[in-house]
């Protein structure tokens, strides 16, 4: 049974984080308002915590309730997996830093949105698409 609760933790960890990716995407212009650059940092930390849930929860899959780690960490499918997850959370921080400078902002200043923080969260939404399929990749065997 644990191994049922964490799979689908993971699984809503997982739609959280594009839920809320396609979200800010949507809400995201080259010039937006501070108070609406607050409203987006305010669904950002959102993204972050579902993020959390998406990680602890494959870790938990990987090493605790799900197959032996063996099966996973000899693979090199999971290791795509990871890495470009791992990539994924490292391009997150630019566009984070800049939404959360505005988290108290209550003004209608409008501010111009770094293109590089648009592009990395336009690129998030294929990298979080791909990553679903390398998981059913590696569920079939792929890369063993």
């Amino acid at each position: 049974m644990s191994y049922v609760i964490v799979k689908y933790l993971h699984f809503v960890g997982i739609l959280g984080l594009f839920s809320l990716l396609l979200l800010e995407n949507f809400l995201v212009k080259p010039e937006l308002t501070e108070r609406k650059l607050a409203r987006i940092a305010r669904i950002d930390i959102v993204y972050w915590l579902t993020g959390v849930l998406a990680v602890v929860s494959g870790l938990l899959l990987t090493l605790v309730v799900g197959k032996s780690p063996s099966f996973y960490l000899s693979n090199p499918v999971f290791h795509l997996k990871v890495t470009l997850f791992a990539v994924a959370i490292l391009a997150t921080l630019y566009p984070t830093v800049f939404f959360l400078r505005h988290l108290r902002a209550t003004g209608d200043t409008v501010v111009r949105v770094p293109r590089a923080a648009i592009m990395i969260m336009r690129g998030k939404v294929l990298v979080l698409m791909v990553l679903p399929f390398l998981g059913v990749l590696m569920a079939m065997g792929y890369g063993l």
